[in-house]
C-alpha cells in the first residue's frame, strides 16, 4: 500500500495474461502456473477470478489429454522423468505414478558393472548425487537407489572407523587420568 503516491506497475501485462490464460486451460495448478509465471500463487489466483477464467485449483496437478500426449512424446524422446517433472512443475514421483497409470515408459537404462564400479569409484571421492547424475548421464533418484543398491547410500557412505574411535577414547582417558587422580587425592587429604 502506498496512500498518496504513485501506484507500483503491474506485474500483468497483456502477455503475461495471454500465457496465463494458456496455462489455465492446461489445466496446470496455481502454483504450477505461479512458478512458471514467476508470480505469487494468491496472484495467479486472483487474477483467474478477475479475468473471468475457470477457478484454478490450489494444488492439484490437472492430466489432461493434451499433457498426457505431451508426456508421452517427451519419454518417446528420451526426456528422463526429472526432467519432465521440472517441465510440468511438478514432482518427479507424480510424474512416475501417472506414467505407471498411464502405461508410459521412461527410457532408464539398465546399470552395467562397469557403470557400478565407477559409481562406487566416483562415490567414493566424495561428489555430491548431482554431480555423480551429471558425471554418469543419469537422474539424481536413479543415482540415489543404485547406492543403496550398492550399499552406498549416503549414510552409510563414510563408515566409522572402530580402531580409531577406541584409541581417541583411550587418548582421551588418559588425559582425564591425571586430573582424576589429583582431584581423588585432594579429596582424601
Amino acid at each position: 500500500m502506498n496512500p498518496g503516491g504513485p501506484k507500483p506497475p503491474s506485474i500483468w501485462t497483456p502477455a503475461r495474461e495471454a500465457e496465463l490464460r494458456r496455462l489455465v486451460a492446461e489445466g496446470l495448478g496455481a502454483p504450477a502456473i505461479a512458478r512458471r509465471l514467476g508470480a505469487s500463487r494468491s496472484a495467479v489466483r486472483g487474477k483467474c477470478l478477475r479475468l473471468g477464467l475457470k477457478r484454478v485449483k490450489r494444488g492439484y496437478f490437472r492430466w489432461t489429454p493434451a499433457i498426457v500426449a505431451q508426456v508421452r512424446e517427451w519419454a518417446a524422446s528420451g526426456v528422463t522423468m526429472e526432467d519432465t517433472a521440472r517441465r510440468l512443475g511438478i514432482s518427479a514421483s507424480a510424474v512416475h505414478s501417472r506414467a505407471v497409470v498411464r502405461g508410459i515408459r521412461f527410457d532408464e537404462r539398465a546399470y552395467l558393472p562397469a557403470d557400478d564400479a565407477r559409481l562406487r569409484v566416483l562415490a567414493r571421492t566424495g561428489l555430491k548425487t548431482r554431480a555423480l547424475a551429471a558425471e554418469l548421464g543419469r537422474s539424481q533418484a536413479s543415482i540415489r537407489w543404485r547406492l543403496r543398491k550398492l550399499g552406498l547410500g549416503r549414510r552409510s557412505r563414510i563408515p566409522k572407523p572402530k580402531v580409531l574411535l577406541a584409541t581417541v577414547r583411550a587418548d582421551a582417558a588418559a588425559m582425564v587420568a591425571p586430573d582424576r587422580a589429583r582431584l581423588m587425592a585432594g579429596k582424601a587429604a
